[in-house]
């Protein structure tokens, strides 16, 4: 299963993650937790740091990368299992799509999870629309994201 997230801008993700939560739909009303490693992969800082930060605290093992260049050497020297990829759509030199390609090739048992800051025709326009993906449209909270995660790792 692939996802795609929007984001308008690192302003909302960046309140988001300083509000409380709102969404109380969890199981013994506490944020769905994990302990699986993830690779996030963003050329914006901001961006990358922010989801990075969100996930930590759900429990994850989170690996970064500001290119798909360096994702895909990550995941070369990685000697542990990366179940979900979270990635950038649009990025310099290898592109989300390409990436994920790439790593579902090497690992076919992997699930992505695409973000992107553009319209839904920006994203079939780049070719990223598929059957099996799916998005959450903004705004979308914290609580939905990790849920998302939870929800993908667990499929």
């Amino acid at each position: 299963m692939i996802v795609c997230i929007k984001l308008n801008s690192y302003e909302e993700l960046k309140n988001m993650i300083n509000t409380e939560p709102q969404d109380k739909n969890k199981v013994g009303g506490e944020t769905p937790h994990g302990y699986e490693t993830i690779l996030v992969v963003d050329d914006d800082k901001d961006v990358r740091s922010s989801v990075v930060q969100i996930l930590k605290r759900q429990g994850y093992q989170v690996l970064e990368a500001a290119s798909g260049a360096e994702a895909l050497l990550i995941c070369e020297r990685q000697e542990v299992r990366i179940p979900l990829l979270i990635t950038d759509v649009v990025m310099p030199g290898v592109s989300g799509r390409d990436l994920a390609q790439r790593l579902l090739l090497m690992h076919p048992e992997m699930k992505i999870l695409f973000m992107s800051v553009y319209a839904d025709d920006s994203i079939v326009y780049y070719g990223i629309l598929e059957e099996r993906i799916s998005f959450i449209q903004k705004p979308f909270s914290i609580d939905r994201l990790v849920e998302k995660v939870r929800e993908i790792l667990d499929k």
